[in-house]
């Protein structure tokens, strides 16, 4: 794509997204698209009345999904896509995009291919904040086709569920769970070090969000039916995974629930359980 045409994050994002107030919601959606068409369209470079033209007979159905796609560079789209988890989390405007995206030839369980340890646009969408909306996160996965099977590269080798899990996050791992699981065998996945889903929890990577952690924890064995016993590839459980003496005594009452497996585990460890 033609430098004078990478004005992506500000002219996309930042500078369309930002003027939002200012107009309504399907106007800002209209005026996006075309926009989109416009930066993404192959060489020669296409005039905004043109990506108009185009963006309207598609809203019309009088273009086809496979002719829009010959209109634009999937090399740069891409770069769109792992944007709007980033910049449009509202409720209209960044699933609309989101969809739109995919449309164009967007693929929502692609690796980020400059850094792949960053993961899939799934990666960042599940990490939805309390407060914020799942709209997009909800978009990519439904409209995208998403596979939560998907690995990063790097760090750990983690599926989205993992990294949200990791990180303390509980609306977008919920959502999985309730509409995901059945179509992909996830929830007791591993990473590269063979953690689930539980261990991943247990080690609380960011303690000032330990209550969430600690409620993540629960909803994962009481709803889900995580294995508070399952092992890693060195042997660990979610308990020698704990950083807190909360986590710790959480893990622990799940795991007294099963007495002959508990025994089993401190016999191992060289304790004694009363």
């Amino acid at each position: 794509m033609p430098d004078g045409r990478k004005q992506l994050f500000h002219d996309f994002f930042l500078g369309t997204y930002g003027a939002m107030p200012k107009c309504p919601t399907d106007e800002l959606i209209s005026r996006t698209k075309t926009l989109l068409i416009h930066y993404l369209a192959n060489d020669p470079p296409m005039s905004m009345e043109d990506a108009a033209r185009i963006a309207e007979s598609y809203a019309a159905g009088r273009i086809s999904r496979r002719e829009l796609r010959k209109r634009v560079c999937p090399l740069s789209l891409q770069s769109y896509l792992y944007s709007v988890p980033l910049y449009a989390k509202d409720e209209e405007f960044g699933p609309a995009m989101a969809r739109f995206l995919i449309d164009l030839g967007g693929d929502v369980n692609e690796l980020m291919s400059s850094n792949p340890e960053v993961g899939t646009p799934l990666h960042k969408a599940i990490q939805v904040k309390p407060g914020e909306s799942l709209a997009v996160f909800r978009a990519l996965v439904e409209h995208g086709k998403g596979d939560f099977r998907i690995r990063t590269i790097g760090f750990r080798d983690m599926t989205a569920l993992h990294k949200a899990l990791h990180k303390g996050f509980s609306q977008g791992p919920r959502y999985v769970y309730a509409n995901v699981t059945r179509r992909f065998p996830v929830g007791q996945d591993t990473d590269q070090y063979g953690c689930t889903p539980l261990h991943s929890t247990a080690a609380e990577q960011h303690l000032e969000r330990h209550e969430q952690y600690l409620e993540n924890a629960r909803y994962l064995i009481e709803e889900q039916g995580a294995d508070v016993f399952a092992k890693a590839t060195d042997g660990s459980l979610p308990i020698d995974r704990a950083r807190t003496l909360e986590m710790s005594d959480l893990l622990h009452r799940y795991m007294a629930m099963d007495r002959k497996r508990l025994l089993a585990h401190a016999w191992r460890k060289g304790a004694t359980v009363p």
